[in-house]
């Protein structure tokens, strides 16, 4: 038997080899034909340590009044006004056992009960949070799995504002809602959130989504093992996976929180599988966000290991193939750098794949899920899902019209012009000025009246994302004479126009490549609001 099994490892060991792919999404990503402003809005104080001065900000949402809330990883969440100033809404330093400033750890989302407004109902001035807290604060409602280390647990509290002041949180109020367990320092919860935008009837009306890493890796350097403790697609453990709970508790209620009936294992009569779970298979489902328009799609963004970024669509009971798969790939658990095509039989295994994949051979390293526009300020980039890589600050876009079909679709490069300079440049530009940053640890946000944030905590800053207004060339607001005689002077050689200006005059047929032709200048006479 023993020659049997040596030779059979002969035989397979090569063919593995020849199996193993080096470039798993051949070609590059194309440089787009859609071009946004970028304004800054806020650069976040110092909130860390002395080693470590700088804010961490995570993201940034609204409370459905129009108000801005951004969160900090280091423990605070701000409100911020129209004018770009911050006023401190929290803080978990003085409020909780929070673990910060240490790579993943921190605070890291935040979210507003959709009745937060509304006088009367349980959600009324409602906030809740998730970070990391010591593993000695609590018991945990999920532990570790077994075997595994203990670093921190995940826990999700909710607050109440104050009812004196609406602008300042109760710390008195904090009631814990749930604890994970996480083995180690990183893909922890990293965010929670309510479904945007629908009716109070609606079955999913209030119900809490939690995007749960799958507890971080084990081992380092050139190689790590695979989901260490093959989590992903357990169904008796919450890491890996997306869950959904009603956070609220019921008049009298003795739990901390209850879960909907709909949920894929909330009623199959098996005591080994999670009722809260909603779908799994997922390594570090880092954003998510619903399509507030059109068909309302959940988009979910899953940070690979070493090779596949992923967007999926959400869908309950899904489930997403990790850690069997990365991406549309076979995964191979003791090394953590190699995929492989899929097998003949992968149809019998029901994954759910991607919409949206690429792999790192272009300096992309992490995903960073974000939002569909729906904002009214450009037709052109209205119906864009806009998404990007942490590392590498590259903004990319797709259309969210072709995301719901069966393959992955085609994406490309958004390009940005830096509000401070009406130049094109790329994110790590307008970070570092002359001297790009390496990096930029970038998120998104979005406010109450669908405008797109870009959140860097490379320079603690948030900057808006601003469509150019096409046909307003001078940017002045309206279509007109002014517009029409730049044009003129531009096509006749007389007026150089910056990148801004060039991508509003770039107009016929909507093709945005930054040519300007006769056909442009047509298209302009017919736009013109004469006085």
């Amino acid at each position: 038997m023993l020659h049997l099994a040596v030779l059979f490892f002969a035989l397979t060991v090569p063919l593995i080899a020849i199996a193993q792919l080096t470039d798993p999404v051949p070609g590059t990503i194309p440089l787009g034909n859609l071009a946004v402003r970028v304004e800054l809005v806020v650069e976040l104080p110092d909130s860390g340590s002395a080693s470590r001065p700088k804010a961490r900000p995570m993201t940034l949402v609204g409370d459905g009044s129009g108000r801005r809330f951004v969160a900090d990883q280091n423990g605070l969440v701000y409100q911020l006004d129209a004018n770009g100033s911050l006023s401190v809404f929290l803080n978990l330093n003085s409020a909780s056992d929070l673990v910060a400033n240490q790579g993943q750890k921190g605070l890291s989302s935040i979210a507003f009960h959709p009745d937060y407004h509304q006088f009367g109902t349980s959600g009324h001035r409602k906030f809740f949070t998730v970070s990391a807290q010591t593993a000695a604060s609590g018991a945990p409602d999920y532990p570790v799995p077994a075997g595994a280390p203990t670093s921190h647990h995940s826990v999700i509290h909710e607050w109440t504002v104050s009812s004196i002041n609406p602008d300042a949180i109760d710390p008195l109020s904090v009631r814990e809602i749930l604890r994970i367990g996480q083995p180690y320092g990183d893909h922890n919860i990293a965010q929670i959130s309510f479904v945007p935008n629908i009716a109070p009837t609606h079955p999913d009306y209030g119900m809490l989504y939690i995007a749960m890493g799958d507890g971080g890796n084990f081992g380092c350097c050139p190689r790590a093992s695979v989901d260490p403790h093959f989590v992903g697609q357990n169904l008796a453990s919450p890491l890996g996976k997306v869950l959904r709970i009603d956070p609220l508790v019921p008049d009298g209620g003795a739990a901390a929180y209850t879960i909907p009936t709909t949920n894929p294992f909330a009623s199959d009569g098996d005591p080994s599988t999670l009722a809260e779970i909603w779908a799994f298979g997922l390594r570090n489902p880092h954003r998510f966000s619903w399509d507030t328009g059109g068909a309302g799609r959940m988009y979910i963004s899953d940070i690979g290991q070493s090779n596949i970024e992923e967007i999926n669509i959400g869908a309950i009971g899904a489930n997403y193939g990790w850690s069997e798969r990365e991406g549309t790939f076979l995964v191979q658990h003791d090394n953590e750098l190699d995929v492989f095509q899929l097998p003949p039989d992968d149809h019998t295994y029901n994954y759910t794949y991607p919409v949206i994949q690429y792999d790192h051979d272009e300096g992309d390293r992490a995903v960073s899920g974000g939002y569909v526009y729906r904002g009214t300020a450009s037709s052109r980039l209205t119906g864009e899902y806009i998404f990007g890589d942490l590392r590498s600050g590259r903004v990319f876009h797709a259309a969210e019209s072709a995301l719901g079909g069966n393959g992955q679709a085609a994406f490309a490069v958004l390009r940005l012009i830096d509000g401070a300079t009406n130049q094109e440049k790329s994110l790590l530009e307008i970070i570092g000025g002359a001297t790009p940053a390496p990096r930029a640890d970038l998120r998104f946000g979005r406010d109450d009246s669908g405008r797109i944030y870009m959140v860097t905590k490379r320079d603690a800053a948030i900057r808006m994302i601003v469509p150019l207004a096409v046909g307003d060339i001078n940017g002045d607001g309206s279509i007109d004479l002014r517009d029409l005689l730049l044009m003129q002077q531009a096509l006749l050689g007389l007026q150089n126009l910056d990148a801004a200006q060039t991508f509003r005059a770039d107009i016929y047929p909507a093709e945005g490549d930054g040519n300007l032709q006769v056909s442009d200048w047509a298209a302009l006479q017919k736009l013109v609001v004469m006085p």
